[in-house]
């Protein structure tokens, strides 16, 4: 993979795992809309040329044919749990404009990678490097409900926003997900939580769901929803999901 020679290049004794997650490695890859996801360990911070580097390529190899996202996060940090997590470098293809242009994702916090490392740990495929046990934290439940919630809870990313959503059947998928996080402790690809809300959900939104699976697997969103199919699937969703976040 030119991703994984591309980081041993660039990184060298410094990068310690690389491990596939998300659709991919949990067997939902969607090869007409699914990015490939990954996170990245080193055994110390990045200094600016590697970033620089990293950024170049990633330019090159995301979109080639998929989307890569990914995080490169220090070894440090993990064994000092916190949450939201730090990270070292991030790019996605949201950024490349940014990063074309001499700039990028500086270093920061995402409240997205305690679910993602839960995923990892729990499903992931080591690409380089050690077993995923020995470089990745296990994540506080609560703290893997939280990530999921505040993606899925969201005005811009979340059900919410669905009415506007760019691609609203994964909205959709990501709610079911969540919800079986929240009562199961299951972490699932959009799809598995979507054929196990098929037998969880009220028929309505059980419906709309089955909908959204068929969208996503053709990937295809539209049309895909009327005004009170979106305001009736909200109306059912979002107090269940917001009593997650209060039980946590």
């Amino acid at each position: 993979m030119h991703l994984v020679q591309g980081m041993q290049s660039v990184l060298d004794e410094k990068l310690c795992a690389i491990v596939l997650h998300g659709s991919l490695a949990q067997g939902g890859f969607n090869p007409l809309r699914s990015d490939i996801d990954v996170l990245a360990v080193v055994v110390r911070p990045l200094d600016a040329a590697e970033c620089n580097a990293l950024n170049a390529l990633l330019l090159h190899v995301s979109n080639a044919p998929r989307p890569i996202e990914i995080s490169v996060l220090c070894a440090a940090d993990l064994a000092a749990w916190s949450h939201p997590a730090p990270f070292e470098f991030h790019y996605g293809e949201v950024w490349r404009d940014a990063v074309t242009a001499g700039s990028g994702c500086a270093p920061g916090r995402d409240v997205d990678l305690a679910a993602h490392i839960a995923v990892a740990r729990e499903r992931g495929v080591v690409l380089f490097g050690p077993p995923v046990e020995d470089v990745l934290p296990n994540v506080p439940s609560a703290d893997v409900l939280d990530s999921i919630l505040a993606d899925v809870l969201s005005d811009r990313f979340g059900v919410p926003g669905l009415a506007n959503a760019v691609g609203p059947s994964s909205v959709v998928l990501n709610a079911c997900r969540a919800l079986a996080y929240g009562r199961m402790g299951r972490l699932f690809s959009k799809d598995e939580g979507g054929l196990w809300a098929l037998l969880e959900l009220p028929w309505r939104q059980s419906s709309i769901t089955a909908r959204a699976l068929e969208k996503y697997r053709a990937g295809a969103d539209e049309p895909l929803y009327s005004d009170d199919e979106v305001r009736q699937f909200g109306s059912y969703m979002l107090p269940v999901l917001r009593a997650l976040r209060v039980l946590r």
